[in-house]
């Protein structure tokens, strides 16, 4: 219940304090303005007639207004399902990516070193140390005498900074001559560059590599690498996919479908090796490369094939199929069985090159080396069978 006392100030003003605040009445009555404590107002002595000026009245409550909306339960658990799935679609989608992009990468071809220039001589101190060595025990008050010793440190420091700059002058070309030297022998094939050369820029290959062999056959120079890659079990079972609304959704990825994964990913990583070998061994006209598939305790060569330079060298890398451009290469060997294309070892009966590569490498893998073939009877062995495109 409100209450009200009102108050006249002066001829034709009047204060008003109730429970809504303090209110003014000024003017006659017949046009008297209230201002304050609620709206503002014009009344007249004619009767019960108010007119609302707008705005400073009181605000309504909002107790009819709707209320935010909470999530339920089932629909927070449906978000993180969903969620959980974006991140599973990413992640796969980013290991089917890693895998058969590996050939994208870019390496600096490798060009004739140029040494440091010689650091700088430091004249000032030389200078400032020969003079504090001349000046030494003699009294300020001897003027003559620091004259002459700092016009000796003078000639000390010169002769002393023209003996150190003609010293690292001569650092700097005996470094340039062991570096032309070492360019020459990586130029002109030397076995022991070309193999120190690449097996520094295969060191952190996301697929181990290694250089065996570095030669010629009168015919074109050539070096013999062996790429380590994992078994199939390195490629997904599920792959992203969509529903037949258009959805984005996951499902198992069939044995034909992971077997032809595997080999693209395998090819993208042949060409990765092939095409560094090439970047930093400006001598090597020819990669021959053995394909070594490792895991689950076993090892065994599943790949061969030779990629020349200029071949390579016409590739796009960026638009390139790695399955198609690596089984297009000259002597490209790869066995393919079953109705899922399963990638088999090869036969080593009649390769004793390939059988004796797999003999130190497996070994070296931790695995048993191959069992040695026994000759055919009555016959020769058969050959490798062609690559299932």
């Amino acid at each position: 219940m409100g209450f009200g006392v009102s108050v006249k100030i002066m001829p034709g003003v009047r204060i008003r304090a109730s429970s809504r605040g303090l209110r003014a009445s000024v003017g006659p009555r017949i046009a008297r303005v209230h201002v304050g404590g609620g709206r503002s107002s014009v009344s007249s002595g004619i009767g019960p007639f108010t007119v609302s000026s707008g705005g400073g009245g009181r605000r309504r409550t909002r107790s009819g207004a709707r209320r935010q909306s909470v999530p339920s339960l089932a629909q927070l658990e449906r978000q993180a399902r969903v969620a959980a799935r974006d991140e599973e679609i990413a992640r796969l989608e980013a290991i089917e990516r890693d895998l058969t992009s590996v050939h994208h990468d870019q390496f600096e071809p490798a060009a004739a070193p140029v040494a440091p220039p010689p650091e700088p001589v430091d004249e000032r101190a030389i200078r400032r140390r020969c003079e504090q060595q001349e000046v030494r025990g003699l009294s300020f008050l001897a003027r003559r005498e620091r004259r002459a010793a700092r016009e000796r440190a003078d000639v000390t420091a010169q002769r002393e900074i023209e003996r150190e700059t003609a010293a690292r002058a001569t650092a700097r070309a005996q470094a340039q001559r062991s570096l032309d030297v070492g360019w020459q022998a990586l130029v002109s094939h030397d076995p022991g560059a070309v193999h120190a050369a690449l097996e520094e820029a295969f060191e952190d290959n996301q697929s181990p590599a290694t250089c065996i062999d570095v030669d010629h056959d009168g015919r074109r120079r050539f070096a013999t690498v062996v790429i380590v890659f994992g078994d199939v079990e390195q490629v997904p079972e599920k792959e992203p996919a969509t529903t037949p609304t258009g959805r984005p959704t996951i499902k198992k990825r069939t044995k034909t479908a992971r077997n032809q994964l595997y080999v693209k990913a395998m090819g993208s990583a042949v060409l990765a090796t092939v095409k560094e070998g090439f970047a930093v061994a400006p001598s090597v006209d020819e990669f021959r490369v053995v394909v070594v598939a490792h895991g689950q305790g076993r090892a065994e060569a599943v790949f061969t094939g030779s990629f020349e330079r200029r071949a390579t060298e016409r590739l796009r890398w960026e638009q390139l199929d790695p399955e198609q451009t690596v089984m297009a290469a000259p002597g490209a060997t790869m066995r393919r069985q079953g109705q899922a294309l399963n990638v088999a070892p090869l036969d080593l009966a009649e390769d004793p090159d390939l059988l004796a590569i797999m003999s130190e490498v497996a070994p070296a893998l931790g695995c048993p080396p191959p069992a040695r073939p026994r000759a055919p009877r009555g016959g020769s062995a058969g050959r490798h069978r062609r690559p299932v495109d």
